[in-house]
């Protein structure tokens, strides 16, 4: 009988508790930063070949696409 009763009231705290922590954000007024200076990087141009993919990539990707040639 007590457990049911404790259960019943420990519920209804944590009900309660997370309806007033809810309530409390959605009511809160919130106030903008003030202006934070931007910094701009310069633009990079990549010059060169790509490189080819290491094998063992190479071998997941063929094992990935046809996996009945797995055996366990």
């Amino acid at each position: 009988m007590r457990d049911t009763i404790l259960t019943a009231v420990l519920t209804f705290g944590v009900l309660a508790a997370g309806t007033a922590a809810i309530g409390t954000e959605l009511l809160r007024v919130r106030t903008l930063p003030a202006a934070l200076p931007v910094i701009t990087l310069p633009a990079v141009t990549v010059v060169g070949p790509r490189v080819a993919p290491a094998a063992s990539t190479q071998y997941a990707v063929e094992s990935a696409e046809s996996p009945a040639r797995r055996v366990q």
